[in-house]
């Protein structure tokens, strides 16, 4: 079994994780800015809706080309706009934790944080598992449609009845 040497970091690659974080910051502000003129729920439905219109064109797209990738110059278009899709869930996190906390009387503020830290620190290394689970049996491209396209769906779907079920009074 071959480890990868991560002291031959590829340039390319971690400009592309920088993408990635640009792209995550980028989703955070301009939410931020829109918080300004709509409530949240009906922002992060548009949010979720318009993530879905982009991963569906971005994985509907992508084909797997049968070739080794040697170098930045092999990766296909669309395998490079993906990491974009970091803009349309990243205000999700931080919106859902303060409609929480700003429900919830401020003695069990802290209590309750933990609780979430806890809670998203187990459902993302679940959901890791299963899309890690998925590529593996399905293959790369196939196994992240499933991974990403069907919980997506669960969050629109579920996003405002959630939201009328926090504006019921506040969590003692």
């Amino acid at each position: 079994m071959e480890l990868y040497d991560c002291t031959k970091i590829n340039s390319k690659s971690f400009n592309l994780y920088y993408y990635t974080s640009l792209a995550t910051f980028g989703g955070r502000l301009f939410a931020f800015i829109l918080l300004k003129y709509m409530k949240w729920p009906k922002m992060l439905l548009c949010y979720y809706i318009a993530g879905f219109v982009f991963l569906v064109i971005v994985l509907f797209s992508m084909h797997a080309s049968g070739h080794q990738i040697t170098d930045i110059k092999d990766v296909s278009l669309m395998a490079l706009i993906f990491p974009a899709f970091g803009f349309f869930f990243a205000p999700e996190t931080p919106i859902l934790n303060s409609s929480i906390l700003s429900r919830t009387v401020k003695g069990k503020q802290a209590l309750v944080m933990t609780i979430l830290v806890v809670v998203f620190a187990v459902a993302s290394s679940i959901a890791a598992r299963g899309i890690g689970y998925m590529m593996q049996h399905l293959g790369g491209i196939e196994g992240f449609k499933f991974a990403i396209i069907i919980p997506l769906i669960i969050l629109i779907v579920l996003i405002l009845p959630y939201s009328k079920l926090l504006h019921k009074g506040k969590i003692e």
